[in-house]
C-alpha cells in the first residue's frame, strides 16, 4: 500500500512540475530595447527596422533566425555612417538560436579584425556594436543592454 501511495504521489510531483512551468519567450523587440538604450543615455540615432523583405541578410523570420531586427547609428564613435548604420539589436524565438548568431558573429568576424564587433548575447537577445566604439562606450552599451534585459 505505500508503495502505490509513493507512486500516486510521485506522479502527481511530476504534473504539477509540468502545469507550472510556463514556456519564456523573448518580452522585447529589437526597436524596443533601441528605444530603451536611447533613453538610457546612449547616443543612437538613424534606427532602422527591418522586416522579412527589408531585411539585407534575408534571415528575419526564417528558422531560428532572428525575430525581429534593427540597425541604428552612434555618431558618437569617429567612422559612424549616418546613412548606413551599422550597430545592431536582434532578437530570436529561442536563447540557443541566439547563443549560436552571437558565435557565428564572433567567429567569422575574428578572421577580419578590420570587420570585429563588439557582441553581446543575452537570453533570446544580441546586440552588435562596430568595432570602431570605443572599449569604454562598447562596455555602456553593454551594461545599458543587459540593464533592459534584465
Amino acid at each position: 500500500m505505500k508503495r502505490i501511495v509513493s507512486i500516486i504521489l510521485i506522479v502527481l510531483m511530476v504534473y504539477s512540475f509540468v502545469a507550472c512551468s510556463g514556456t519564456v519567450i523573448a518580452t522585447h523587440t529589437a526597436e524596443q530595447i533601441v528605444e530603451e538604450l536611447k533613453s538610457s543615455g546612449m547616443p543612437i540615432t538613424n534606427v532602422v527596422v527591418y522586416n522579412e523583405t527589408t531585411d539585407p541578410n534575408g534571415l528575419l523570420g526564417r528558422p531560428h533566425q532572428y525575430t525581429s531586427k534593427v540597425n541604428f547609428s552612434d555618431p558618437a564613435h569617429k567612422d559612424a555612417d549616418i546613412a548606413s548604420p551599422d550597430n545592431t539589436v536582434e532578437v530570436f524565438q529561442y536563447a540557443d538560436d541566439a547563443w549560436k548568431r552571437a558565435n557565428v558573429v564572433r567567429d567569422v568576424t575574428k578572421s577580419m579584425p578590420a570587420s570585429a564587433e563588439y557582441v553581446y548575447q543575452v537570453s533570446f537577445y544580441v546586440l552588435r556594436l562596430n568595432h570602431d566604439i570605443l572599449p569604454e562606450d562598447a562596455a555602456k552599451y553593454e551594461e545599458a543592454f543587459k540593464a533592459i534585459i534584465g
